[in-house]
């Protein structure tokens, strides 16, 4: 565990989300009240409110590795819970129920002067200290053992506020996963948004010949690492080929997957890190995981959006799956199709019973959450 956060129950993380993220999730939110998805709860009455959103289950789950990275804790996101203040609002002294374990405040945006919080040890609000958040500032705090709040608001027009909560998975409340609900709120969702898939992106004859070539280099593979170049077989079993990225089956791949991008998520990246071909012999496997790794972090190479072509489909298990809560999602997969994803999806392929399964995978990247 993170020594500051286990002696000081919290932590100050400047500029934890880029300016850009937070002005694009401010207009989501304000799109959100215009609707009239919002609503009005005691503790703020003045304010709006929203809670287990898509838009920011999305990011509570997003952001669940830097929030580990932070702590030192392994951790299950719970849920998501945002304010937009009102002038005359006040947030009284308290602290949180179980599923509030670890708690993030995020200041997504203020109009005027920003509106501080308070932490503090008792409710007689002694030894507290009195935090100023700018926009992308976050407090990571032990939501049930401190006490927090914030003064009444008179010194701006509006100010928005997101909170991701998390429990301990070693802890007392690991029960409190998901907020008890079977999946986050966009789990829920139908495949439109957090994959896209593109069937007969090629012919099956084209992906025949794309084998058959491949199948000439197999001698020149070796075996794929997890991060930090480790190898483990019982993690990830496969073998690997690095691809041009300028020219042939790389750069074919680049461009579906940029174009994919525009079309759909938007996100802000800047190139295509590495493509790779992976031939997966029998009981190769990969089991569950994310692409975007915690080296990634603070870099202008975060892994942003995975694409994977399937090469061939003569083979038996090695099916590639997406996991939602407890439950496994399985997209289209035979030979020719392309399937484009962000990289925080949890994934899996599952271990090949018969035959050789042939995919090639890369990522696009950019800075990071932004």
């Amino acid at each position: 565990m993170n020594q500051e956060f286990l002696n000081k129950k919290y932590l100050i993380k400047r500029n934890f989300l880029d300016q850009q993220s937070c002005r694009e999730y401010v207009e989501a939110f304000r799109q959100e009240i215009e609707q009239g998805r919002t609503k009005k709860d005691p503790q703020c009455p003045l304010s709006h409110s929203l809670g287990h959103s898509e838009l920011f289950d999305s990011l509570l789950e997003q952001l669940t590795p830097h929030i580990e990275e932070a702590t030192g804790l392994e951790l299950y996101p719970t849920y998501a819970y945002a304010r937009w203040y009102a002038p005359g609002d006040e947030l009284k002294i308290h602290r949180d129920r179980e599923s509030c374990e670890i708690t993030t405040t995020l200041n997504l945006g203020f109009e005027g002067n920003q509106w501080p919080i308070y932490m503090g040890v008792d409710e007689k609000k002694q030894n507290c200290e009195k935090v100023d958040m700018n926009i992308g500032d976050a407090v990571i705090f032990r939501g049930q053992e401190l006490y927090h709040w914030r003064e009444k608001y008179i010194e701006g027009q509006w100010q928005a506020q997101v909170f991701l909560h998390y429990v301990d998975k070693n802890g007392p409340h690991a029960e409190w996963k998901y907020d008890k609900r079977k999946s986050l709120a966009h789990h829920n969702n139908t495949p439109v948004g957090h994959f896209h898939i593109i069937e007969d992106a090629f012919s099956r004859e084209k992906s025949k010949e794309i084998e058959e070539k491949f199948n000439k280099h197999l001698d020149k593979t070796h075996q794929a690492l997890l991060a930090g170049n480790k190898i483990d077989l019982d993690v990830r079993d496969t073998k690997r080929l690095l691809l041009p990225l300028d020219r042939g089956l790389g750069a074919m791949l680049i461009g579906i997957a940029f174009q994919t991008n525009f079309n759909i998520w938007k996100f802000d990246v800047t190139h295509c890190a590495q493509v790779e071909f992976l031939n997966y012999d029998k009981n190769g496997k990969f089991t569950d995981h994310i692409d975007t790794i915690l080296a990634d972090i603070g870099s202008p190479d975060t892994r942003k959006l995975t694409f994977i072509f399937i090469v061939n489909d003569e083979f038996e298990g090695g099916k590639l799956y997406f996991k939602f809560g407890k439950d496994k999602l399985y997209p289209p997969q035979k030979a020719g199709t392309v399937i484009v994803f962000p990289s925080f999806l949890t994934h899996g392929v599952e271990p090949v019973t018969e035959g050789n399964r042939k995919t090639v995978v890369g990522w696009l990247v950019g800075p990071y959450l932004k």
